[in-house]
């Protein structure tokens, strides 16, 4: 799907002198990302859990975005945006190995270090216009990605005895993740003053969700995938101030989440692939704030 991602852009370019009287859009936006990336595995049958991982999600963020307008009606949106790697936050690990006993067996916290990314495609069509609001209707494909590379381990609590603070060598653990699919949602633009536009938006996306990651810090080491469907939502409001036909600054707020419950888990230790038969639940979060610069070509 990232192939035809970029081989819509080229398309675009390509295609431009199609659309010469059509003006793009194009908008820089830049601003911090918080939220966390978590698994949860419980004991079969059970909610109780066995064992949870997890991992701030703590960065900078920079959107690049291109708007085309089709028409008066229609309108392509491509965006993609990323983090530099970078260390996210300190996060951690606990295991409840004693099945039936809510007290941990199992403690440590991390650093996490890693990237954070997502394309979007989104195809438009205006539903009702005026002359201070619009409504509109899109649909598209996303896909969001987050690497965790797990250093400067330092376990507090072991088979149940408190430890102190027992620091782990950087062993190659790490815990990464991906969501990609397809999602509709309604947009609404409203001009509470003649150079100020306040827009809301609000999609769902169903996806496909998927962990993988090795973990050293225990001993045998393994290996573990986990798959599964699930729904996603984002919501988003944005406040836009026009300097003139062409130039505008917007402030804006984002809001993504994804939890996946009852996914299908894979753990290789080195002797074979077994599977586990409790649950397994994902979840990403992301909450954004940014700053954008926008000029239409």
């Amino acid at each position: 799907m990232r192939e035809s991602l970029i081989a819509l852009c080229l398309l675009l370019l390509i295609s431009g002198t199609a659309f010469a009287e059509n003006p793009i859009e194009l908008t820089v936006d830049t601003g911090n990302v918080r939220g966390s990336f978590d698994y949860y595995l419980y004991w079969p049958g059970s909610s109780q859990l066995l064992s949870k991982v997890s991992g701030p999600q703590s960065q900078r963020m920079t959107v690049v975005s291109a708007k085309l307008n089709l028409d008066r009606q229609e309108y392509i949106t491509l965006q993609y945006g990323t983090t530099g790697n970078g260390v996210k936050g300190r996060g951690d690990d606990s295991d409840w190995t004693n099945q039936g006993s809510s007290a941990k067996t199992y403690y440590g916290t991390a650093d996490y270090v890693g990237k954070q990314e997502f394309y979007n495609v989104d195809f438009g069509k205006k539903l009702s216009s005026g002359p201070n609001q619009t409504s509109r209707v899109f649909w598209g494909w996303s896909k969001h990605k987050t690497t965790n590379g797990i250093s400067n381990v330092v376990y507090s609590l072991v088979g149940g005895q408190n430890v102190g603070s027992i620091s782990q060598p950087d062993n190659g653990s790490y815990l990464n993740g991906e969501m990609d699919g397809f999602h509709v949602g309604l947009g609404y633009d409203f001009k509470p003053a003649d150079k100020l536009t306040l827009s809301l938006e609000a999609k769902a996306a169903y996806l496909r969700m998927r962990a993988y990651g090795h973990w050293a810090n225990h001993s045998p080491a393994w290996n573990w995938v986990d798959s599964g469907r699930t729904w996603g939502r984002t919501l988003s409001t944005s406040l836009r101030y026009d300097f003139d036909k062409q130039t505008n600054i917007t402030l804006s707020y984002r809001y993504f989440r994804a939890k996946g419950t009852g996914m299908n888990e894979s753990l290789d230790t080195g002797t074979g692939v077994s599977y586990l038969p409790g649950q397994v639940d994902l979840r990403y979060t992301q909450r954004s704030y940014f700053f954008g610069l926008s000029h239409t070509f």
